[in-house]
């Protein structure tokens, strides 16, 4: 990657999502076999699928890194070996690694492809990160709990590329080395079976007033154990960078399509408008919709978690204007969608656009002239101008009762 780029990376867990990242805007993705990296509960690429996904990123013009970050077990090497073998013909961008042994498992049998080294590794200082350049790592990806200070540090001490993520969960353990899931369920996450039990709704019982539990609930003031607010840096990215920062990575486990949608265009139009503050500002109060935590900076300011003033936490109805209601594919030359629910020609649909990055409405009527849109029926949107398969398309809701079950927000812009 040239020095003076700045990568924006997304995750691509399967074929759908592959699609969506490519679409709107990601440089980069990231993605690995079932067995190998920290994401095994989304089930998406085995190895066949995995050297189609290399192919079609490059053949776009975009890199792909292999995420190959479980902490690896006597049991995991021979099949990873295997694994390795195959991945070297396929030739990807990189790999993710953070354990030992499988980073000297990758020099071994495909010297030739850069290691990066992930946030699960927990770089969070100089010297560890020349003991991974030393012995021939390209990348780091920074620990969440560094501050730009701190980045900063490490850039004039070492010419590696540094990769951050900007958006996303924030683990209530150091960078993930977590067993809270495995306590709670029986799957680690420490290989990659995480089922976010730190985001789940807790109350406090104290044993003598099992009647009288407390909520734990956040603010700016405490209480960050537990069901952290989402990480949002979208209004700090020229900070990132003057701080050495080369990569800006988006978190998306157990994420939807329009989660994923949503969080890439608002990244690649506020980098495409060089920070114009009204972008950041439309997009950050449609990210704000989009999370059900809050938003925070996380601690790259010394250390210490900052929320924006433009928090919306404990205001659901803002969160709630829209369904998702399906990605436009192409039949036979015509775009449209397979709907998720019930549509009626009153109701008015949204579509994301993968070239403005940003959403545009039309009312059912104007597409068909039948009543109602059954759940799983063809909706014909070819008359919408300018709109291409691999679009996200959401549905606008008219009730407080509908928003409340719906999982994303109003068009950008509006109050």
């Amino acid at each position: 990657m040239p020095k003076q780029s700045v990568e924006l990376l997304a995750p691509a867990g399967n074929e759908s999502r592959l699609s969506i990242t490519l679409n709107y805007g990601a440089d980069a993705v990231y993605f690995g076999a079932n067995d190998f990296g920290l994401r095994s509960v989304a089930r998406g690429f085995d190895e066949e699928s995995l050297a189609r996904a290399i192919e079609r990123v490059q053949r776009a013009g975009r890199r792909c890194y292999v995420v190959l970050n479980i902490f690896a077990h006597n049991r995991d090497l021979v099949p990873l070996r295997e694994h390795l073998q195959s991945l070297a013909r396929n030739a990807p961008d990189g790999v993710i690694v953070s354990d030992p042994g499988v980073f000297d498992l990758v020099s071994q049998v495909a010297p030739s492809t850069p290691i990066h080294i992930s946030t699960q590794a927990n770089v969070t200082n100089a010297g560890a990160a020349r003991f991974w350049q030393r012995l021939g790592a390209t990348r780091i990806v920074l620990a969440r709990e560094l501050s730009l200070r701190e980045i900063h540090e490490i850039r004039d001490s070492c010419d590696l590329e540094l990769e951050a993520f900007v958006h996303g969960a924030m683990c209530m353990a150091y960078s993930g080395r977590c067993f809270l899931s495995a306590a709670m369920t029986g799957r680690s996450a420490n290989a990659g079976e995480c089922t976010n039990s730190c985001r789940w709704n807790y109350r406090l019982i104290e044993e003598n007033r099992l009647e009288s539990p407390f909520p734990i609930e956040q603010d700016g003031r405490g209480s960050y154990i537990l069901s952290a607010r989402d990480l949002c840096m979208l209004g700090h990215l020229k900070e990132l960078r003057a701080a050495g920062v080369s990569c800006f990575k988006i978190e998306g486990r157990n994420r939807g399509l329009e989660y994923l949608a949503v969080v890439l265009s608002a990244y690649r139009q506020t980098l495409d408008s060089n920070h114009a503050e009204p972008t950041i500002a439309g997009w950050v109060a449609e990210l704000e919709r989009l999370s059900s935590h809050g938003l925070s900076t996380g601690f790259y300011f010394d250390g210490t978690p900052q929320y924006p003033p433009h928090a919306r936490t404990g205001q659901p109805a803002l969160r709630g204007a829209t369904r998702f209601a399906g990605v436009t594919e192409d039949r036979d030359g015509a775009i449209g969608i397979v709907t998720l629910q019930r549509l009626s020609v009153t109701d008015q649909i949204e579509v994301l656009s993968s070239r403005r990055y940003s959403f545009f409405a039309c009312s059912v009527r104007s597409l068909t002239d039948r009543c109602e849109i059954g759940a799983g029926d063809w909706l014909d949107l070819s008359p919408v101008p300018g709109i291409r398969a691999g679009e996200l398309v959401r549905l606008q809701l008219a009730t407080p009762e509908e928003r409340g079950q719906a999982t994303l927000a109003r068009p950008v812009g509006t109050p």
